[in-house]
């Protein structure tokens, strides 16, 4: 974002000189009050006390009242009330002298105790109660009730009116009011303190939405966010995280500046970047409304390069700053990639402090070449994609609940490796058959025919599944030991009825076939042969086969066992990740994939063909036909 350079400084200099000229306008209106009353109106102890207290509603007040000022106007109501004549109304001096008092010695002790509940007690007494407008206005009205009693109406009605007048012009703010040199609809502010290099504490009657991208006027301009409202004891205040340093905006603190929220914003920010964030993992303070999968970035200004990340945690924690406190929610995001013209591509950066960070909802791009797609990044318009070279030469796992979407992911990725090698889908499910229509497997197929084909193997399930992949070794161990061998994948639909984990076997001789099958697979990339695994629950599948998959699709997962074991794989972060997925929806890592890191993946549907005929492959499935996925 382009920093503003339209007339930085005009509207600070308009606000200067309309407070100016109310502060003016109020001390003439009681000169005039003064004089109607006595021939020497500067003698009059109530006017001093009047055009202060305008003077500081025209100047200071309501923006900033600090310890310091309120022990002065303490001291002052005290003077003024030892001093008045208190003739006719001593009761209301008395109560006068104790509030100034009690101001005086709450400033004090505020000012010489450490920090504490004390200390802040006493600064709460003292800034709220040790405003002119109160002391002032109170001491003022107690001499016009003084002069009314002592039978001088004239007298108290033109202290009383001249006072109120004076007020009236001294109050409010007449800068937006009347609408000087085109004011905008915001309010003035002043800086009280900043944090290197652009992160701003301003003083502050308005609330401002967070995430709303704002110019601050000062000594120049500089557009920003609003990253939040703190609560305070002297008022609101707002931090506001800027383009540029803050000590362009403002030279020291106590600066009077404008914030002016702009009409047209660039982006929609959705948090900002803050400590601890390093190039591959963000800590950021959200604004709002930002949940576990959702996808951000951050554009870096010189390169416009868009840096995603996908959020997968988020806690809440206090923040201080300044005597300011605020709970703030927090979440962790982890790097994707850059998005640029080539799609998502590798690559880290380190952000600026506070930058914006944005929704990544309309980001789109092509798939990055040597992938297929199999769904979009959640959270994104991106496509993400499958390596099927990468697929062909290891071993994948598709883990998740019955209906989350397990069957519908593994017919693409069927469709997308048959085209050129064999894939053979051992279902004893009856599913591959009768919804995705692939065509039986016998023996008269064979394994050297590339396509899909569908084998629903009888008997004991760990046996016949044994005796398969000890026959695609045999051939692929063949066709190594003379050259190239032909790209096989064998597909396990329900693995955990194939090869059940020790604890979940029949018998001992179930137990030697699934040892069997395992030491296959661990060998099967050398020859060609690849293996997608396809399970409800880890607990139940034996971890010598699981553990040999490089890349993973993780579907909604609720069970413990599961869960630990993909926490081990995917990170501790994602843990809850998993067990808040919708339908359709899986935590993707590996190297078969279009990202470096686990992602949250919007997965593709799959459109199911016609029903197909009865079977043809020897043996009969298991269990009835199901659709659930």
């Amino acid at each position: 974002m382009p920093r503003s350079t339209d007339r930085p400084s005009e509207r600070p200099a308009w606000i200067r000189r309309v407070r100016v000229f109310q502060a003016l306008a109020a001390t003439a209106i009681l000169l005039v009050a003064a004089s109607n009353v006595s021939s020497e109106p500067l003698a009059q102890w109530w006017f001093w006390v009047a055009a202060t207290t305008a003077l500081t509603l025209a100047l200071v007040e309501p923006y900033y009242t600090g310890v310091q000022a309120a022990m002065l106007f303490g001291a002052a109501g005290l003077a003024a009330g030892l001093t008045a004549d208190r003739a006719g109304v001593e009761p209301l001096w008395i109560g006068h002298v104790v509030l100034a008092g009690a101001v005086f010695v709450a400033a004090l002790t505020a000012l010489a105790s450490q920090p504490g509940r004390l200390r802040d007690g006493s600064r709460w007494v003292a800034t709220r109660f040790g405003r002119p407008l109160w002391l002032g206005l109170s001491a003022v009205t107690i001499e016009a009730l003084r002069q009314a009693a002592s039978g001088a109406p004239t007298i108290a009605m033109t202290l009383a009116g001249g006072t109120l007048a004076a007020v009236l012009v001294a109050a409010p703010d007449w800068y937006r009011l009347v609408g000087v040199a085109q004011p905008a609809p915001d309010g003035i502010a002043i800086f009280e303190t900043a944090v290197e290099p652009n992160l701003m504490l301003l003083a502050t009657d308005r609330r401002y939405t967070p995430g709303a991208y704002v110019e601050v006027h000062g000594v120049t301009a500089s557009r920003g966010v609003v990253v939040g409202n703190l609560a305070h004891k002297g008022g609101n205040r707002i931090q506001v995280a800027l383009e540029e340093p803050w000590h362009e905006v403002a030279d020291s603190s106590g600066q009077q500046c404008e914030v002016v929220t702009l009409s047209h914003p660039p982006a929609r920010a959705v948090a900002f970047v803050s400590e601890g964030s390093t190039d591959r993992v963000l800590s950021l303070r959200p604004f709002g409304g930002l949940v576990r999968g959702d996808t951000v970035y951050w554009e870096e200004a010189t390169s416009g390069a868009r840096y995603l990340y996908q959020v997968v945690a988020r806690e809440l924690a206090r923040e201080m700053w300044d005597a300011s406190s605020v709970v703030t929610e927090r979440a962790t995001a982890v790097l994707l990639g850059a998005a640029g013209p080539g799609g998502l591509t590798p690559g880290t950066a380190l952000p600026a402090p506070y930058v914006p960070v944005l929704s990544a909802d309309e980001v789109t791009g092509p798939l990055a070449p040597g992938f297929e797609r199999i769904g979009t990044i959640a959270g994104t318009a991106l496509p993400f994609g499958v390596s099927v070279a990468q697929l062909r030469g290891h071993h994948l796992a598709i883990l998740g609940m019955s209906g989350m979407g397990k069957s519908t992911v593994a017919r693409r990725l069927i469709d997308l490796m048959s085209s050129a090698s064999v894939v053979v889908s051992l279902d004893g499910t009856g599913e591959y058959r009768a919804r995705f229509g692939l065509p039986a497997w016998n023996d008269a197929v064979g394994l050297t025919t590339p396509g899909a084909w569908v084998y629903e193997p009888a008997g004991v399930p760990a046996l016949r599944v044994s005796e398969f992949i000890k026959m695609a070794m045999t051939q692929a161990a063949a066709e190594y030991a003379v050259g190239d061998p032909l790209r096989r994948t064998v597909l396990l639909e329900e693995a955990h009825s194939y090869l059940p984990e020790w604890n979940f076997v029949a018998d001992r001789n179930e137990s030697s076939y699934v040892a069997q099958s395992c030491r296959y697979i661990l060998q099967a990339r050398k020859f060609g042969l690849s293996f997608i695994l396809v399970s409800q629950r880890t607990a139940v599948i034996s971890k010598s086969a699981l553990s040999q998959c490089e890349s993973y699709i993780a579907l909604r997962t609720l069970d413990a066992t599961s869960l630990e074991y993909l926490e081990g794989v995917l990170g501790s972060q994602f843990r809850e990740t998993v067990s808040g997925l919708q339908r359709y929806q899986a935590v993707c890592a590996g190297p078969a994939f279009s990202t470096s890191t686990p992602v949250v993946v919007n997965l593709d549907p799959y459109p199911a063909p016609p029903p197909a005929g009865p079977p043809t492959s020897t043996g009969a499935p298991t269990t009835a036909s199901h659709t659930g996925v």
